[in-house]
């Protein structure tokens, strides 16, 4: 029978808790991608989000997602959680590690962090998600017990594909063990055709927003929209932010 999961911990219960949203109903939370062509990306990364697309089993790295606030790394991460076939997930905040001060919080990590990636559940999901958010905020020490002991024993389940999702805003922070582990993604772009092409997306985004909403775009609201844009570019969370604000005001 398969071996059942116990975790006393309420930090660790709440990894199971991907995507709180406590009932927003914002613009945010509410038009989130959750597939990967709904994702407003350009170049290599939007040809890989298709390939990866059109069959899973292509997916062979772990991913690091880093790139300024508001730019798509959770909403990259929900795009592969919720479409990868039968798969089992869990999210750590690298802020809550970054706030242990003893060996014994971190032990109580590893341990949930082994359990998981070697316990047997009912589901028998194919492939096992790790996601670590803020992993920049991790400290250096617990990356490389993370590199030493659970990247690899992702790399020698032979049963089960393990797969970890780093998402950070500074790479830097990052140790090299971790880095050479990864795949490595940067969704700040500095090519001027690509960041074109962001905006665009950006506004047609906004626009499909605003015509799910039924609200009437007006010449005026769109030229707001690209001033949102301008002033907030590469931040995509806060141009929906302030056009649901601009929204309400008129209603």
């Amino acid at each position: 029978m398969p071996k059942k999961r116990v975790i006393d911990n309420s930090i660790w219960k709440d990894c199971f808790n991907l995507f709180p949203t406590n009932g927003s109903k914002s613009y945010v939370d509410k038009y989130a991608p959750k597939k990967f062509q709904q994702f407003i990306s350009t170049g290599e990364l939007k040809d890989t989000l298709k390939y990866i697309n059109k069959d899973f089993s292509k997916w062979k790295n772990h991913y690091l997602f880093h790139g300024s606030p508001g730019v798509g790394k959770t909403s990259i991460v929900r795009c592969f959680i919720e479409n990868i076939p039968n798969n089992e997930a869990i999210r750590i905040n690298g802020n809550d590690l970054g706030n242990f001060r003893d060996r014994k919080h971190l032990n109580q990590m590893y341990n949930f962090l082994t359990d998981f990636l070697t316990t047997t559940t009912i589901t028998k999901p194919k492939t096992k998600i790790v996601w670590f958010e803020n992993f920049d905020n991790v400290k250096k020490i617990v990356q490389e017990d993370l590199a030493n002991h659970h990247f690899d024993l992702a790399g020698n389940n032979t049963k089960t594909n393990i797969k970890f999702l780093l998402t950070l805003n500074n790479i830097k922070d990052v140790i090299a063990p971790i880095k050479s582990r990864c795949k490595k993604w940067c969704l700040d772009f500095d090519d001027e055709d690509e960041i074109e092409d962001i905006k665009e997306q950006q506004e047609k985004k906004m626009l499909d927003i605003l015509k799910k909403e039924k609200v009437k775009t007006s010449p005026v609201l769109k030229k707001s929209i690209k001033k949102i844009i301008k002033e907030n570019y590469p931040d995509f969370r806060s141009c929906l932010i302030e056009l649901e604000e601009k929204v309400n005001m008129t209603r």
